[in-house]
């Protein structure tokens, strides 16, 4: 229903739309994004986001099929109010639930909407992405610190830079999702600048394959980094 639709954003939506969509597949860092689902909720659609039975906001790191058999028998459940909402969001998720769930929204259940969150439209299969309408909150601004700081530093630097960023998800300080929103960071910021700095396209197909091997669980992060840090344009410090 929904294949081909052209991305827009959340504040868009909430200004032009008339009534909600089954579901939504937003794009972007997961604090941020949720803050303005909510806000989006609570203000727009006027649905009560705390203390609301028919409200389910859920956050993954490994979307599993288990967790898709749930939320189905969730959605199958009597509403108490006039909808059910269901904002979800993971970094990871494997074919086997992502089936479960395209399943679900092939054969939804009425009055219920499902706001899925994810750090980049590669985490989501083809087949999933074409039965929900896309909003991309992904950073588009060249000022993105910590993209730009990446970019500008040297060799040496960026690979410093790695080993802290890998190091700190090890530890559990970061989660993978923030290092996936740092590489779409990076991609925009040189996306900008290709016309002034002729910056070769096979630089934007290393990014996009680092982004959607991120997605993997077992991928290795500073690997995937590094490689990055030595295919990106050197500074022209």
């Amino acid at each position: 229903m929904y294949k081909d639709m052209e991305k827009t954003t959340l504040s868009r939506i909430g200004k032009q739309a008339l009534e909600l969509h089954h579901a939504y597949l937003i794009i972007g860092e997961h604090t941020a994004v949720l803050a303005d689902v909510l806000a989006f909720l609570q203000e727009v659609v006027k649905a009560e986001v705390r203390g609301n039975p028919d409200m389910h906001i859920s956050r993954f790191d490994n979307f599993s099929v288990d967790d898709a058999r749930r939320l189905r028998t969730l959605a199958g459940q009597k509403a108490f109010g006039p909808r059910k909402i269901f904002v979800l969001s993971f970094s990871r998720a494997t074919s086997e639930s992502q089936n479960a769930l395209l399943k679900l929204l092939e054969d939804p259940f009425s009055n219920t909407h499902f706001f899925i969150l994810v750090p980049s439209s590669d985490t989501v299969l083809p087949t999933l992405r074409s039965r929900l309408f896309i909003i991309d909150e992904a950073p588009r601004s060249a000022s993105n610190k910590e993209a730009r700081s990446f970019i500008d530093a040297s060799i040496p630097e960026r690979l410093e830079l790695v080993k802290t960023l890998a190091t700190s998800v090890s530890e559990g300080e970061t989660d993978k999702q923030s290092v996936i929103t740092l590489v779409s960071g990076i991609e925009l910021v040189l996306w900008e600048e290709k016309g002034k700095k002729k910056i070769p396209i096979s630089v934007f197909d290393d990014i996009a394959l680092c982004r959607k091997y991120l997605s993997d669980q077992s991928a290795s992060i500073k690997m995937l980094l590094e490689h990055l840090a030595l295919v990106l344009p050197a500074s022209g410090r």
